[in-house]
């Protein structure tokens, strides 16, 4: 009993600490059919693995789908909520952000 006690106790102390953590893959999705009217590609963003996505949306014989990249976000994908951002994006993001301050050279001249 005490020995159950004590695990109970670890277990609550630990379950603060856990993270989560899920993989967002991005997707060329396009049309099997070569002469369907709707036959336009779109990108789509999903936590589904390519697998998963395809046979939801109705196999191979439906839909092709082309990796185009994945990243891990921290967290979980309950309450509806988007994926976080690629870092690519936030690293581009940050990039604008800096092209737009002045940058002083060693010499004083601003530039």
């Amino acid at each position: 009993m005490k020995r159950q006690f004590v695990i109970l106790i670890l277990t609550l102390l630990i379950i603060p600490v856990v993270k989560a953590e899920y993989r967002v893959y991005q997707y060329m999705v396009s049309s099997a059919f070569p002469l369907n009217q709707d036959s336009a590609s779109y990108v789509v963003t999903s936590s589904l693995s390519p697998m998963s996505y395809v046979a939801y949306h109705g196999g191979e014989d439906v839909i092709r789908v082309s990796l185009l990249r994945s990243w891990i976000c921290m967290g979980n994908t309950g309450h509806s909520e988007a994926p976080c951002q690629a870092p690519l994006e936030n690293f581009e993001s940050s990039q604008e952000i800096g092209a737009d301050s002045k940058v002083t050279s060693p010499t004083g001249e601003t530039k």
